[in-house]
């Protein structure tokens, strides 16, 4: 969800020149200067606003939230991301097990080059992915960190103020 938001975001928000040096066409869903000068804050959106995900309460004066209405799905990246971490381990867990049953001659030894194959590959496979990890994938599980959680916001619709 931040992923996209994100994504939506910094495509939206690209200057002109940028999108010409990146070749970068417009959208259909980029907005007018007409669109972004007009004051959004006075427009209603409801006249009678339902329920979403955890809100706390609402009336004509006021609406109290809890978060946001994916709450319920914060921490599902911490898990997504030590499944993914689980790749590296193993191939590096299986390198370690080969080398070991090589050198205490418990290998077969017509099958010597297959064994010495599988540890490259394995020792190849985890280098890569833990470089990766460490260079790009740090800013997409850090995203969860923006979230907030257990914090009530209270938004006054007759003053419009939070």
């Amino acid at each position: 969800m931040y992923i996209g938001e994100y994504l939506l975001w910094f495509g939206n928000s690209i200057k002109k020149e940028t999108r010409k040096r990146l070749e970068m066409s417009y959208s259909s869903s980029d907005m007018k200067l007409s669109e972004v000068e007009k004051d959004w804050t006075k427009a209603s959106v409801s006249n009678n606003p339902r329920a979403i995900g955890p809100y706390y309460a609402y009336n004509d004066r006021y609406l109290e939230i809890r978060g946001g209405m994916f709450e319920n799905f914060r921490g599902i990246l911490t898990w997504i991301s030590l499944l993914i971490f689980l790749i590296p381990i193993t191939s590096s867990f299986y390198v370690l097990i080969i080398f070991f049953k090589i050198n205490n001659n418990q290998w077969d030894a017509d099958k010597i080059g297959s064994g010495i194959f599988a540890m490259i590959v394995f020792a190849i496979i985890s280098l890569i992915l833990i470089y990766l990890y460490v260079r790009y994938f740090r800013y997409v599980y850090r995203l969860e960190l923006f979230t907030v959680r257990h914090i009530r916001v209270r938004f006054n619709r007759v003053t419009r103020q939070v």
